[in-house]
């Protein structure tokens, strides 16, 4: 990636306390969030405590839902994607230009079942 201009500097935002990988990085106009995920008993348990979160970091950024390009969706192989959806749309009314979903097998910890990457602009 280059930026508009020579002397662009990134930003680099750490969760505290500093945990890997960070928290979002904001380079020329370009916001990119970490993926964020939990561990809690359900779908829709997680992404009550995710997009809050993740709203929370577009905001720190200077960003918001209406400026976001891409959500890409790091789904358990044991969650539907018409869940996804449904309980995406319950908490983004922004429209997103693209949404990415990718079925994986396994996280970090037992019991994650999504992962959320978001891009944006500042």
């Amino acid at each position: 990636m280059r930026p508009s201009q020579t002397s662009a500097a990134k930003r680099i935002v750490e969760y505290e306390p500093a945990i890997v990988p960070i928290r979002f990085l904001v380079y020329d106009s370009v916001v990119v969030l970490s993926g964020v995920t939990t561990v809690l008993p359900t779908l829709a348990e997680q992404f009550d405590n995710i997009f809050p979160r993740i709203a929370g970091s577009l905001k720190d950024a200077g960003s918001s839902w209406e400026k976001v390009a891409r959500v890409s969706f790091y789904l358990h192989r044991s969650q539907t994607l018409e869940n996804l959806k449904t309980l995406f749309a319950r908490h983004v009314t922004a429209q997103v230009p693209q949404l990415e979903y990718c079925f994986v097998d396994g996280y970090s910890s037992e019991g994650k079942f999504c992962e959320v990457e978001v891009t944006a602009t500042a």
